[in-house]
């Protein structure tokens, strides 16, 4: 049996056997009568632990309260369950204008005692609420109105912080309610608004986690882009349990007298599960394959549209045994038709040239760009990788960007411009137009290449705060200057 065979039916008995698993699944309703919603969700695998604003709740699989404990001032938002302990995102609100407050909250797991408060002071619109990933602890916050990003806060096992990523996910109301892990998925749950100027519905934002440690480790800190932004609440509560989502919402039991009182229900959610196993059967159905050098080996390549949110065509793949620098040839079919190998390099964006490590890598093609077309779906989309050693210029650094204020340096490689890193690039002199004597053949300065950084020009900081430069060749060369 042939190795897309092999997946193809490993995938498919995984989603069966997830089927069977939600089936005997049911809504779970937490015993109990609190006076505000629902702000979060986690387990043990034993129990589920919820959050009602100002009590921390605790029951069995069945719904039954086997503990519980409330505060008198602050607001609990999301939490997560490690080690025997429980973890509870904390915020106090404002004081003259600023946070203040802001931590989070350790519970003994079996007892529901508090252990102790850490503060975290950096989240700038509040402690949402937290979870564990990667050896970190991940703290989510709200945003500024019409916010294209949302932030995830980082803070060490001791609670010393670590770093921000901007996670670019189009405005969400009230930035991040719930957080959650499922493998290498980070599951974002948020408010919808309904703002006239950008009204959008409750829903569960997804990012990968690898990238996730990649944009806060990385040398550059570059807003991370979203997997699938899909509209299904889970902005009330969000777990795992069993390799099952299960996502929480809060129930109204009375509000008489203008006194409200609530309780909540946990139930599988199909939505997100059902989608999510879509995304793994489309991506085998795509029909990929992957070859390399004898030496090198790349596996787990999956395709995967990134419709509805965007036509862009990610490309995942896991890369191993680099003992020197390559680049990653691509060839894409749709359907029967080979793509044109000029338009395709022409539309790629990532981790194809000068790779010098294995792991984790991937691309983006643009289908418009690629095949010239504005066709929403490719339903018959295929891919084969294989390795060449990469040119020994990749390092070169060909622009130099100095901001003048700081007096910074930094450095643009020729793999950085062709990865598309920096944007738009040229291959051809004729992209400077006819103004700059492009058609008139004026242009002789002797690059080995010619690689033009068209991208310069769309971003303001250029023409004001930066200084680029190009570097120009000098050996065996003269030049004119003047007249």
């Amino acid at each position: 049996m042939g190795h897309d065979m092999r997946l193809a039916c490993a995938l498919l008995g995984a989603f069966l056997a997830f089927q069977s698993v939600v089936a005997k699944q049911k809504t779970v309703v937490c015993e109990g009568e609190y006076p505000y919603h629902l702000q979060g969700t986690a387990t043990d695998g034993t129990n589920i632990y919820w959050t009602f604003t100002t009590v921390l709740a605790k029951t069995d699989w069945s719904g039954k309260l086997v503990g519980k404990t409330s505060i008198e001032k602050g607001h609990m938002g999301d939490l997560c369950f490690r080690n025997g302990k429980v973890y509870v995102g904390m915020n106090h609100g404002k004081k003259d204008g600023a946070r203040v407050g802001d931590e989070v909250w350790i519970y003994d797991a079996e007892t529901l005692k508090l252990l102790g408060k850490r503060p975290t002071p950096e989240p700038a619109w509040c402690n949402n609420g937290i979870e564990w990933y990667g050896g970190s602890f991940w703290v989510i916050t709200s945003a500024p109105r019409h916010s294209e990003y949302n932030f995830l806060y980082e803070y060490t096992p001791d609670f010393r912080y670590r770093t921000c990523v901007m996670v670019k996910s189009g405005w969400t109301n009230l930035g991040v309610q719930t957080i959650c892990r499922k493998g290498d998925t980070i599951l974002l749950g948020c408010y919808g608004g309904d703002d006239p100027e950008q009204p959008h519905k409750s829903c569960t934002v997804a990012i990968d986690g690898r990238r996730l440690l990649d944009a806060a480790h990385g040398q550059k800190c570059k807003p991370l882009q979203i997997e699938w932004r899909r509209d299904v609440n889970t902005a009330e509560g969000l777990l795992v349990k069993d390799g099952c989502i299960w996502e929480a919402h809060s129930i109204l039991l009375s509000a008489k007298g203008g006194k409200k009182i609530w309780t909540a229900r946990i139930f599988p959610s199909m939505g997100l599960e059902e989608f999510m196993n879509r995304m793994f059967l489309f991506a085998v159905a795509l029909s990929f394959f992957a070859s390399g050098a004898e030496e090198l080996s790349i596996d787990r390549v999956i395709v995967r549209q990134q419709w509805p949110w965007s036509t862009d065509v990610k490309v995942e793949y896991e890369i191993s045994g680099v003992t020197e620098p390559v680049d990653i040839c691509v060839e894409a079919w749709n359907g029967v038709e080979r793509l044109d190998p000029a338009r395709l390099n022409a539309s790629m964006r990532g981790d194809i040239y000068n790779i010098t490590k294995g792991g984790v890598k991937s691309f983006v093609i643009d289908p418009v760009a690629a095949f010239g077309t504005d066709d929403a779906a490719l339903s018959d989309f295929k891919v084969k990788l294989s390795t060449v050693k990469s040119a020994g210029n990749m390092d070169e650094v060909l622009y130099r960007i100095y901001d003048l204020k700081t007096g910074d340096r930094e450095d643009v490689t020729r793999a950085m411009l062709l990865n598309g890193e920096m944007g738009a690039v040229s291959r051809d002199y004729s992209a400077l137009g006819e103004s700059f004597g492009a058609a008139e053949g004026e242009f002789s300065t002797p690059f080995e290449d010619v690689l033009i950084w068209t991208g310069v020009t769309n971003d303001v900081k250029y023409k004001t705060t930066h200084l680029v430069m190009r570097k120009i060749p000098a050996k065996n060369a003269s030049y004119l200057m003047g007249t």
